[in-house]
């Protein structure tokens, strides 16, 4: 005789292989007709062709591979912003983090477990890419350079002090969340007729602002905050020096420090 528990057993197997038939079977809806879908998947493995996000307005763009790659090597011809660097750097800069870290936990301002998850033994190469800004020229776009730096030597200390920094950022009285905050201050503002609404935009935003003065700016506003030790001011301050000053990333065979 068989059991209640080897019946309930026999069931729930019968059960998950049905779902697996039924997952077997499954298709995917697609809003795509067959010649569609195989026009995407030649463009897929078209080498010649590179298919990106446009920097704004949610459009794809596709440009064949030489108009990128002059694209790409115009951003990176520029001796002010960027430097060639002659070998792979990782290994070296690898090592400079790994001591920084060790320091902060010698010193008890980074406790077992941040040292830990700081730490990264084997980092990603940083990579460049840029999104075409078609929204200023669709011939020929210029592009908004990208280091993906994911799993790179500095991405979790940069995690660490973008953590440390985003309340003190808050505070500031120059501070905007988002274009919904913006409407809300001008809500109950009253208009007269001589005022003028206007906007501005930083070109190269990241790439110009100088490394001493960014790393003064902060330093002020943590001793400001009076919620800091000095010795983890100075920390933290040395952890932003370190992230500009080895800002590295490969492109196109080639390695490249961000130099400003």
């Amino acid at each position: 005789m068989i059991s209640k528990e080897i019946d309930t057993f026999d069931q729930m197997i019968q059960r998950d292989i049905r779902k697996l038939d039924k997952k077997n079977t499954y298709t995917k809806p697609t809003n795509l007709t067959t010649g569609e879908f195989e026009g995407l998947k030649q463009l897929e493995k078209d080498t010649n062709l590179i298919i990106k996000p446009a920097d704004k307005g949610g459009a794809i763009v596709i440009l064949n591979k030489e108009q990128y790659n002059q694209e790409a090597n115009r951003l990176l011809d520029d001796l002010h912003t960027y430097t060639k660097l002659g070998r792979d750097p990782t290994e070296r800069i690898k090592n400079i983090f790994h001591e920084y870290l060790q320091r902060g936990k010698d010193s008890d301002i980074i406790n077992d477990n941040e040292y830990r998850y700081l730490k990264i033994n084997f980092p990603r190469i940083p990579v460049f890419y840029y999104l075409p800004k078609v929204h200023k020229n669709k011939e020929q776009p210029p592009g908004r350079p990208i280091v993906l730096g994911i799993d790179s030597i500095s991405c979790r200390i940069s995690e660490y002090v973008d953590h440390l920094l985003q309340p003190l950022v808050q505070k500031t009285p120059a501070y905007l969340k988002d274009t919904i905050t913006i409407l809300q201050l001008i809500r109950d503002l009253k208009w007269e007729s001589d005022y003028i609404l206007a906007t501005c935009d930083v070109n190269s935003l990241y790439t110009i602002i100088p490394h001493k003065a960014g790393c003064d700016a902060v330093q002020h506003f943590l001793i400001e905050s009076g919620d800091f030790k000095t010795e983890q001011i100075q920390y933290i301050i040395e952890g932003i020096d370190l992230i500009l000053r080895n800002n590295y990333f490969w492109y196109g065979d080639e390695f490249y420090l961000q130099c400003n």
